[in-house]
């Protein structure tokens, strides 16, 4: 018996994806093709915490309200690749 799982765009929440290869960590990457969406390559569980877009979305807001590299997160280079 075949078991489908419906994949959603995390950003637009349309069904229009497709697959597109493999991430480093071997994790199934997935592109969207609705037009009117930012998000253009995602997957659905993220081995490092550090590419998930809602802690990336947290980095920027806590550097637009003062905090400093150190203050906002573990991984130095996380929080710097994300400013730049």
């Amino acid at each position: 018996m075949t078991c489908f799982t419906e994949v959603l765009c995390p950003n637009c929440t349309s069904s229009n994806t497709l697959k597109s290869g493999f991430g480093r960590s071997g994790q199934q990457r997935y592109s969207g093709k609705n037009i009117n969406c930012d998000t253009k390559i995602f997957m659905l569980e993220y081995r490092y915490k550090g590419c998930v877009p809602d802690t990336q979305k947290q980095i920027l807001s806590m550097t637009i309200n003062g905090s400093g590299i150190s203050d906002t997160i573990r991984s130095k280079g996380t929080v710097i690749s994300t400013i730049a």
